[in-house]
């Protein structure tokens, strides 16, 4: 495998977690999760290239590729718990109960016919 596909690689994998770093919501997360390791994806197009290797040079490419696509799959999931975490706590801040209220009355039967 050549040098050049390695450097390749890894800005992929930089500008992947810069861009999962900066998601301020889940959209924008799905959107870099797509635009990374998506069907069309950057780290797709890598993997398509596979083919135009020498044979000994496929599995190392493969096994770089892939642990790419682990440390982006793993960013992702850190990042979205972290999103629906504040996700949570927003909604908890912004609704309000008064506990002092009286419950909601259950309705009394009707007459039987």
């Amino acid at each position: 495998m050549s040098d050049f596909q390695s450097k390749e690689i890894a800005g992929i994998v930089a500008r992947s977690l810069e861009s999962i770093s900066t998601a301020a919501s889940i959209a924008e997360l799905e959107d870099a999760r797509v635009k990374c390791i998506g069907k069309n994806g950057e780290l797709s197009q890598q993997l398509k290239t596979v083919g135009k290797l020498a044979p000994e040079q496929r599995p190392k490419f493969g096994e770089e590729v892939n642990a790419a696509k682990q440390i982006i799959e793993q960013a992702l999931n850190q990042r979205l718990a972290i999103l629906k975490d504040s996700l949570l706590d927003s909604k908890i801040s912004s609704s309000t109960i008064d506990v002092t209220l009286p419950g909601r009355g259950m309705p009394l039967g009707t007459m039987h016919p």
